[in-house]
């Protein structure tokens, strides 16, 4: 896998350099990858320079799905109410429930990561 791909398949981050989100914050996303058809399709960082993927449907019921998460103290850690937090991006909230809880809570174990070249 390199970044070639990832750029032609619109993937982004938070930051506004591809690179720096995925290897510095560990998280990219795109809404338009083929291979996710149509869900949203998420890049993670495991470990060094390998990373795992994970896709989710659009119209998922966030607090259904993560239902183990703790509501309170997610929230508190991040400083937000409740009503801000479910309007949030979908991408949003998975990167927040990842900071608090950990990539394997959140994806589950990455068995086969893949390398990521810039090229």
């Amino acid at each position: 896998m390199n970044l070639s791909y990832l750029k032609a398949n619109g993937y982004a981050g938070f930051d506004n350099s591809l690179e720096t989100s995925l290897f510095e914050y560990g998280f990219i996303f795109s809404r338009i990858d083929p291979l996710s058809e149509g869900d949203l399709r998420i890049w993670f960082k495991v470990v060094g320079n390998t990373y795992d993927w994970a896709d989710f449907k659009q119209g998922l019921d966030f607090w259904k799905e993560f239902s183990w998460a703790d509501k309170h103290n997610l929230l508190y850690f991040l400083g937000m109410d409740e009503e801000s937090f479910n309007n949030d991006t979908l991408e949003s909230k998975i990167y927040a429930l990842v900071n608090y809880y950990g990539y394997e809570n959140v994806y589950g174990t990455a068995y086969y990561p893949t390398v990521i070249s810039e090229d």
